[in-house]
């Protein structure tokens, strides 16, 4: 078993990443990319990724896309294995723990296979690597993804995206949104059990309002979002543009790049606005915010996460990635704790909305 140490000393010619979903984690991988460019710009870079999540980072430059769309079964992996049936790499960085990507991975021809550790991979990850990454001192997935690029020899740590924005969408937006300041609300994440409640949402819109906000609420297509939504559209004491389910992929990143401000769960559009360096304020119970938070923005988190997990009698031995079980650990969040991140964040971050 290779160590994690420096694998090149020079440019390797081609690199694969593996990293198929979801949202979030494709927008964390993003920064591993824009390293690897720096430090060594004539290696070839080839990332297989899933085909909803493709359409973010599509426009990406000198990335070289296979999707796979799980839809599709075993014909997938059939394809799959014959549009890589002559590829050949220095090195694949496989950063997703799971059986689908371990599968895939036996298709990809690398010399080294990089992977996380026995003790931080899942689903016989491990068993599918050659070379083990040392974690990073932050438990944060984009900290560990670059611990990939450090593995390899990437000595560049600057954290940057370039995630290109679709200007036709921009345009587009731009002619159906007031002018004057943005605050973008996410209601759901695809689990509902990272879903913060109605009430507190409905409470939230009227105070982001008297502080002269535009609120604008966004997301998926999923029947499950849109219908949440709605209801809280519904109830509003005041206007709010309810556009969840009526954007595409590059319309929602387009949309958010527009923002003021971003609130959000735990959920992908809350690290697609930390790429564009948006103000967001994430609402955290379900999930260790240091671990999954909105990068560069987790001081702002609203963290229930600590005291759901001191109410958890569960005996499994809980550590740095553990999952709260109570489905009402959302209802934890206090509007007052919202409020004064909001606060903290307006002042920190000069927003102006006056």
């Amino acid at each position: 078993m290779k160590k994690c140490l420096p694998l090149f000393k020079k440019p390797p010619k081609n690199i694969c990443i593996l990293r198929l979903s979801a949202i979030g984690d494709v927008s964390n991988t993003v920064p591993l990319i824009s390293a690897i460019q720096t430090q060594w710009p004539s290696t070839k870079i080839t990332w297989v990724v899933g085909q909803i999540e493709y359409n973010l980072i599509k426009n990406i430059p000198k990335v070289k896309f296979i999707t796979f769309n799980k839809k599709n079964g075993i014909k997938e992996y059939l394809k799959l294995r014959k549009e890589l049936k002559n590829e050949k790499f220095d090195a694949l960085l496989n950063l997703q723990s799971s059986m689908r990507a371990n599968l895939i991975s036996l298709f990809i021809k690398s010399k080294y296979k990089l992977g996380y550790s026995k003790n931080r991979s899942r689903e016989l990850q491990h068993f599918f690597t050659n070379v083990k990454v040392q974690p990073a001192q932050s438990v944060h997935v984009l900290d560990n993804f670059m611990s990939f690029g450090k593995c390899l020899g990437v000595s560049e740590e600057k954290i940057s995206w370039n995630i290109p924005i679709n200007q036709v969408s921009l345009e587009n937006l731009k002619k159906k949104i007031p002018n004057q300041p943005i605050c973008i609300l996410i209601p759901s994440a695809s689990n509902p059990q990272r879903n913060w409640t109605i009430d507190g949402y409905l409470k939230l819109i009227e105070y982001l309002n008297k502080l002269g906000f535009h609120i604008i609420l966004a997301g998926s297509p999923a029947s499950r979002e849109v219908v949440f939504a709605n209801k809280i559209a519904e109830n509003c004491s005041c206007e709010v543009l309810n556009f969840v389910g009526k954007t595409s992929l590059e319309d929602l990143y387009a949309l958010i790049s527009i923002a003021n401000l971003v609130v959000a769960p735990d959920t992908g559009p809350a690290h697609l606005a930390a790429s564009l360096n948006i103000p967001t304020v994430g609402l955290y119970a379900y999930q260790n915010p240091q671990r999954t938070g909105p990068y560069n923005f987790i001081q702002y988190t609203v963290n229930a996460y600590d005291e759901a997990l001191k109410k958890e009698r569960d005996s499994v031995q809980k550590n740095w990635r553990y999952r709260i079980k109570n489905e009402k650990a959302m209802e934890l969040i206090k509007i007052k704790d919202v409020k004064e991140k909001i606060e903290q964040i307006i002042f920190d971050k000069n927003i102006q909305i006056n």
